[in-house]
């Protein structure tokens, strides 16, 4: 039995040094010539100039109304768009018209103001809630101009970052998101 072994771990020995000492490369052969390139094909439509995926509403008029319970002021925007992966995922920015939309002065949400007003914003699945201490719903005012309109701003997740966006500074988001007014 010993010999049976023996015999058999030599030829495994020989086996495995002639397996390992052939060489399965060989000079590299002549390149090949390069064949013609083909015609091109016909040019696709324009795209359309835009925001990538960004989605951002008018400017909104919105009526507050008194909540006795909690007492304070609230309005709510209906946002089929505003999904649970955008809710997730996603970025939702909310400005305020605190002017005229010819001469804007406009704050990003939430506000505190120097006379004590403060609105906030919450987003849920399919909408936003904009709660306040005070009655902070659109009017016109002695001109006949809308005063006080709201604007909101979705960006889904799975954009890549393009570059640092300061959110509170509306003209700044407005030019990097191609946001029209």
């Amino acid at each position: 039995m010993k010999q049976i072994f023996s015999c058999f771990s030599v030829l495994l020995l020989a086996m495995v040094f002639i397996t390992s000492s052939c060489k399965k490369e060989g000079p590299v052969g002549p390149t090949g010539a390069t064949g013609s390139a083909g015609p091109s094909g016909p040019a696709g439509p324009k795209g359309e100039a835009g925001t990538a995926n960004v989605i951002y509403s008018d400017w909104l008029d919105l009526p507050f109304s008194f909540d006795n319970e909690g007492k304070s002021y609230f309005s709510e925007i209906d946002v089929p768009k505003l999904t649970p992966e955008i809710l997730s995922q996603g970025e939702i920015k909310m400005y305020v018209n605190l002017s005229t939309p010819d001469d804007p002065t406009v704050a990003p949400l939430p506000y505190v103001g120097l006379d004590t007003v403060k609105i906030q914003y919450v987003a849920f699945n399919g909408g936003l809630q904009l709660s306040s201490n005070y009655n902070v719903g659109t009017y016109e005012n002695k001109d006949k101009k809308k005063v006080l309109q709201y604007r909101y701003v979705i960006i889904p997740g799975g954009i890549a970052a393009r570059q640092s966006i300061n959110w509170d500074d509306y003209d700044e988001v407005k030019e990097i998101l191609q946001i029209k007014d």
